[in-house]
């Protein structure tokens, strides 16, 4: 009977470290994780800087890929090239301002959208602006 016993506490301990060694292996790439989704946001700041010293660019905002995007983010695309992974995109597309009027230098409003592929799996953060100049 005691060697029985000593058989299924080992048996326990072992699925007790099993889950151990689990939880571990899904919580150290979440760092990366993070750091990359605040590379994204300083990116997207980095992007509303550039439309805020050329607002005559603003209402010519609409790109589907970085390839597509406008000379004036030659080098915030590079930016975001070097900061993110290699399969990072963006898209940036142009709507109406917060009164319903359509874009013009003057108002409009952005959307930034911003994908990268991380641990086998596409991450995306979207960002909004409203410019009002």
């Amino acid at each position: 009977m005691g060697m029985i016993s000593v058989l299924i506490a080992l048996i326990i301990l072992s699925f007790g470290i099993l889950g151990l060694a689990s939880m571990y292996a899904k919580t150290v790439p979440m760092p990366a994780q993070d750091r990359m989704a605040q590379r994204a946001a300083a990116a997207g700041q980095a992007f509303w800087a550039v439309l805020q010293a050329n607002p005559q660019a603003v209402p010519s905002m609409n790109f589907s890929s970085l390839a597509a995007a406008p000379n004036v983010l030659s080098s915030w695309v590079q930016q975001l090239q070097q900061s993110l992974p290699p399969s990072v995109n963006a898209t940036a597309k142009t709507g109406n301002d917060a009164l319903g009027n359509p874009c013009t230098v003057n108002s409009c409003s952005v959307t930034l959208t911003v994908t990268w592929n991380q641990l086998g799996g596409a991450r995306t953060q979207v960002f909004n602006e409203n410019f009002g100049f």
